[in-house]
C-alpha cells in the first residue's frame, strides 16, 4: 500500500483493509527509518493509525493540523508528501525530526517543545473567524504535555470557538510515566466505565461499515447518516470529564486510538462541531515493535538499534552519565540535597538518584517553571535542589530564574544538560542561548566545564558555594584529558591558562565544550597563542584576563553558544571596565536558528572545528 500511495487524497477513497494494510507499512517504515538513523520512534509508532484517520476525514491542508511536540509525526510526515525524503530524517539537509513550517504546508507550526499547540491552533482559529473562512483547527497533544501549564492557559480561552478539537493522545506516558493529579485525572477517564464499554462500541461501529473493498469514506458517512450521530454523542455523557465541560468543551471519548472507522466517525463529526471538542483517544507506545512495546521510555528517543534484536546503541560515558553519578554520590554525603527535573528523569541522567533516594526526587511533569520555583521552597526550607533541565526547555523557566531564585537569594543548583549543539534535533533543541540569558542574572554564578573530570569539580563547588550556580555542559560523549584524575577543589571565579604562555601574541579565552578544539587549533596553527578555560562566564577572572589580554595583540573568544550577548560579549564587558584595548573576535554560533545533523558537521558549519579555528588564529579574517 505504502508503494501505492500519493497523496491524502488517496486515503479517501482507499477501504478499511487497505487503510490497516497502509498502517502496517507506515509503521515498519518507521521502525526501518529510525533503527538506521535514529529519531523518536515509540510516540511515532502509537499515532499511526490517528493520523491515517485524521488525513482521511479532514481536508487537509486546509484543515489545519497541529501536532504537540512533533515527535509522534513520523506517519504524518509520510502521509504528506515527505515519503521519498524520509530516510533523510535528522539528518544534515534532510528532514527535521519534528514539524517544520519550512518544509510543508501540511506543517502550520514549527514545533519542539510541549504543550504550544492548542495556543497556536486557538490563534489561528481566531484569525479564521476574523478573516470569515470556513475550516477546521486541530491540535494533536500527548497526554504528558497536559502536565505543562501552558496547555491550561490555552484551554481557558477558547470556550467560544467553533470546527475547534483539541485530540488527546492517551498512550500513559510522556518521555517516562506521567505524574500528578492530572496525570490521575487522565488516568480516571481511561479507565471509566465508558471505556468499558468501549469494546461493544467499537464492534457495533464495525458492523455498520459494509465489506472490504467499499470505501471506507462512504462507510463512515452511512454510519453518521444511520445513527444520527447519536453513538458519537453517546462518547460525550462520560461523567468523568467534568473538568473539560466546566471549560466549554464537548468531551468525546475515550476511544480506540487504533480503530481507523471509529477515529474517522468521531474526527468527522468533532470537526463540525459549533463548540470546542476534546476528543479522547487511547493509543499504545510503540505499538507494532515488541521491544518498544515493552519499554516505551527507552524508545522514547533512541541513536539507532538492531533491527533483528532491538538492542539499543550504547552511548559511551556521557556528560549526563557523569552528572548523575557525581550527583549521586554527593546525595549519599548529605542528607538535604534533593533532585528535580522536568519530566527528564532519564534524560539528566537522575534515574539511580530517583531509585536510590525517592522521597528526594521530585518530577514535577512537563512545567520547567514550576520546576524552578518549586525548587526555590525547597531550598527556603534549607533543603539543598538540584534543578536538572535541557538547556533548551530551561529557557521556559528564565522569570523564575530572575524572580523566585536570584532576587530571593537562594542556593539553588541549576544542572543546565544538553549545552550547545544537540546534533539531529535541530534548532529547537540546540541550547545555543543559555550563556546569554543566565550571565545577566544578579548573583548567579556560571560555569562550563572543559572535560568529564572539571564538571564533577563544578559539581562539588556549585553544591559548597551557598550561591544561585548553574553549570552547563553538552549532549554526548565526556571528554577526560586526564582520566585517572580524582575531584578537586576549584576556587570559584577563577580561571586555567592550559596552553601557551601569558604574554602571548593572541591571547584565545575558551568556555567548556570549545577549550579541547581551542588547543587543539593553536597547536594546528604553531603561533604565538596562548589559550585560557575560562571555566566561568560569570564572574569571570579578569586577573587574568588582564595578564593575557593586557599584553595581546588581539584576543579571540571561543564558545559553544550565540555570539550575541554570550561569554565573548562577557569579556568585551570586562575589557572596557578594565580599560583595557585590545582587538577582539568573537567566535561561536551565528546569530541564526541551525539546522540539525551530526555534532561534527555542526561544528565544521558554524566554524567551531578546530581546522577552521586553526585558520582564524592564524589570520584572524571571517572563513
Amino acid at each position: 500500500m505504502l508503494e501505492q500511495y500519493a497523496n491524502t487524497g488517496d486515503l479517501k477513497k482507499y477501504s478499511l483493509s487497505e487503510l490497516n494494510s497502509l498502517a502496517a507499512d507506515i509503521r515498519r517504515k518507521i521502525i526501518e527509518t529510525v533503527a538506521a538513523n535514529g529519531g523518536h520512534l515509540a510516540a511515532s509508532l502509537g499515532a499511526v493509525e490517528l493520523a491515517i484517520a485524521l488525513h482521511a476525514a479532514l481536508d487537509t491542508p486546509k484543515d489545519r493540523l497541529l501536532w504537540d511536540v512533533g515527535h509522534q509525526a513520523y506517519a504524518h510526515k509520510i502521509l504528506t508528501g515527505r515519503l521519498d525524503r524520509i530516510g533523510t530524517i535528522r539528518k544534515y539537509k534532510g528532514l527535521s525530526g519534528f514539524p517544520n513550517r519550512e518544509e510543508s504546508e501540511y506543517d502550520p507550526l514549527t514545533v519542539g517543545h510541549a504543550s504550544t499547540s492548542v495556543s497556536a491552533a486557538a490563534g489561528i482559529a481566531r484569525a479564521r473567524d476574523i478573516q470569515r473562512e470556513d475550516f477546521a483547527v486541530l491540535a494533536v497533544v500527548g497526554d504528558g504535555s497536559f502536565s505543562g501549564g501552558m496547555i491550561f492557559e490555552a484551554l481557558n480561552n477558547v470556550q467560544h470557538l467553533r470546527k475547534f478539537v483539541v485530540i488527546l493522545n492517551d498512550n500513559g506516558m510522556s518521555i517516562a510515566r506521567p505524574v500528578g493529579a492530572l496525570a490521575r485525572m487522565i488516568t480516571n477517564l481511561r479507565l471509566s466505565n465508558l471505556y468499558q464499554g468501549l469494546k461493544k462500541q467499537t464492534e457495533f461501529m464495525i458492523g455498520l461499515v459494509p465489506r472490504i473493498g467499499r470505501p471506507l469514506r462512504n462507510a463512515v458517512d452511512k454510519l453518521l447518516k444511520r445513527t444520527g450521530g447519536l453513538l458519537i454523542q453517546e462518547l460525550a455523557k462520560n461523567q468523568k470529564a467534568g473538568f473539560f465541560q466546566d471549560l466549554g468543551f464537548t468531551y468525546f471519548g475515550p476511544l480506540d486510538g487504533h480503530n481507523i472507522s471509529l477515529l474517522m466517525a468521531a474526527i468527522k463529526y468533532a470537526k463540525n462541531y459549533d463548540r470546542p471538542v476534546l476528543l479522547h483517544v487511547l493509543t499504545q507506545k510503540g505499538r507494532g515493535f515488541a521491544p518498544a512495546e515493552a519499554e516505551p521510555s527507552r524508545f522514547h528517543g533512541v541513536s539507532g538499534f538492531d533491527l533483528q534484536t532491538g538492542a539499543l546503541e550504547e552511548s559511551e560515558k556521557t556528560y549526563t552519565k557523569v552528572f548523575g553519578a557525581e550527583l549521586l554520590a554527593c546525595a549519599e554525603q548529605d542528607v538535604k540535597l534533593c533532585a528535580v527535573t522536568a519530566a527528564m528523569g532519564d534524560g539528566t541522567g537522575l534515574t539511580p538518584f530517583a531509585e536510590k533516594y525517592p522521597a528526594r526526587f521530585f518530577d514535577v511533569g512537563i512545567a520547567e517553571a514550576h520546576a524552578v520555583t518549586f525548587a526555590a521552597g525547597l531550598a527556603i526550607q534549607g533543603l539543598r535542589p538540584v534543578v536538572a533541565i535541557y538547556s533548551t526547555f530551561l529557557q521556559r523557566a528564565y522569570d523564575q530564574i530572575i524572580h523566585d531564585a536570584a532576587l530571593q537569594k537562594l542556593p539553588l543548583f541549576l544542572a543546565v544538560d544538553r549545552a550547545g549543539l544537540v546534533g539531529e534535533d535541530g534548532p529547537t533543541h540546540h541550547g545555543v542561548f543559555d550563556l546569554a540569558f543566565l550571565r545577566t542574572v544578579p548573583g548567579l554564578v556560571l560555569a562550563a566545564p572543559q572535560d568529564g573530570n572539571e564538571l564533577k569539580d563544578l559539581i562539588r563547588l556549585g553544591l559548597a558555594c551557598g550561591k544561585l550556580f548553574a553549570v552547563r555542559y553538552p549532549r554526548g560523549p565526556a571528554l577526560f584529558l586526564e582520566p585517572e584524575r580524582e575531584a578537586r577543589p576549584l576556587e570559584l571565579g577563577r580561571a586555567e591558562l592550559v596552553y601557551g604562555a601569558a604574554g602571548a601574541e593572541t591571547a584565545v579565552w575558551a568556555v567548556g565544550s570549545m577549550v579541547a578544539p581551542a588547543v587543539q587549533a593553536a597547536r594546528l596553527a604553531q603561533k604565538d597563542i596562548c589559550v585560557v578555560n575560562a571555566r566561568f562566564v560569570a564572574p569571570l577572572d579578569t586577573d587574568l584576563l588582564r595578564q593575557t589580554a593586557g599584553r595581546a595583540k588581539r584576543l579571540i573568544t571561543v564558545e559553544e553558544n550565540s555570539i550575541r550577548g554570550g561569554f565573548g560579549a562577557a569579556v568585551a564587558e570586562a575589557l572596557s571596565g578594565l580599560n583595557i584595548s585590545v582587538p577582539q573576535t568573537i567566535l561561536g554560533i551565528p546569530p541564526d536558528f541551525v539546522e540539525g545533523g551530526t555534532i561534527a558537521q555542526l561544528h565544521k558549519l558554524c566554524g567551531l572545528d578546530a581546522e577552521t579555528l586553526a585558520r582564524r588564529f592564524c589570520y584572524n579574517v571571517p572563513v
